[in-house]
């Protein structure tokens, strides 16, 4: 068993892919990703789902996830009005992460608004 972390892929989902099968990740591995899974680059939105989805990988949040989460409306319509939605869509490259949100069914949308916001900022290990 091995514990690793990544941080800033921005939306690099097949580099993402590409660095587990180099390192040889498996199921008695850990991984976490220590922010900014998402913007800039393509596939943001999979790469947090691909998280998800795997019970051994978690995610620190990460100023582009916070940025997200305060732009998107919270009830997952595919609407960008919080707060933080020029700086997030103009200033930080949210506007790939946005289009490939918008594209997920209401109840994906939901789902993954629920799963990110039960992450943490930080994680204590021991």
């Amino acid at each position: 068993m091995a514990t690793y972390a990544v941080s800033d892929l921005h939306g690099q989902h097949d580099l993402f892919i590409e660095g587990l099968e180099r390192i040889g990740f498996g199921e008695s591995d850990e991984l976490y990703m220590i922010g900014d899974a998402i913007d800039r680059g393509p596939d943001g939105i999979r790469i947090l789902q691909y998280v998800k989805d795997h019970k051994n990988m978690d995610l620190l949040i990460g100023n582009h996830e916070f940025m997200m989460m305060n732009s998107v409306d919270p009830n997952g319509r595919d609407v960008c009005n919080g707060p933080d939605w020029m700086l997030w869509l103009y200033g930080n490259g949210g506007n790939s992460t946005f289009d490939q949100y918008c594209q997920l069914e209401l109840k994906e949308r939901k789902s993954l608004l629920f799963w990110l916001k039960r992450r943490y900022v930080w994680k204590l290990f021991r």
